[in-house]
């Protein structure tokens, strides 16, 4: 695979407060390199449970947990669902 394109990661992380229920949600951004790929029919469907015609995979190098949504060429999308495979991380969007 080729990691050529880039990625913006929105981590989202908790960090607690003083009181009850004060707990603050920061927000990170990371650039990192990703290999687009189209999903599959049985992919679409596990998923979504419908055909998007805008779904797609996003393979990653390394491992990450944290990621809410992403930007990618310009649009903001959120993470549908993330799979762990050989040091790669494959968000689904």
């Amino acid at each position: 695979m080729r990691f050529d394109e880039r990625v913006t990661l929105v981590i989202e992380t908790i960090k607690p407060g003083t009181g009850l229920d004060d707990n603050r949600v920061v927000k990170s951004y990371k650039n990192v390199p990703c290999y687009p790929s189209d999903l599959s029919h049985n992919e679409q469907m596990g998923l979504f449970g419908s055909y998007r015609l805008g779904s797609f995979k996003l393979h990653l190098q390394g491992k990450y947990e944290s990621v809410k949504e992403i930007i990618y060429h310009g649009d903001r999308r959120k993470v549908q669902g993330k799979r762990y495979h050989a040091g790669v991380t494959v968000i689904f969007v």
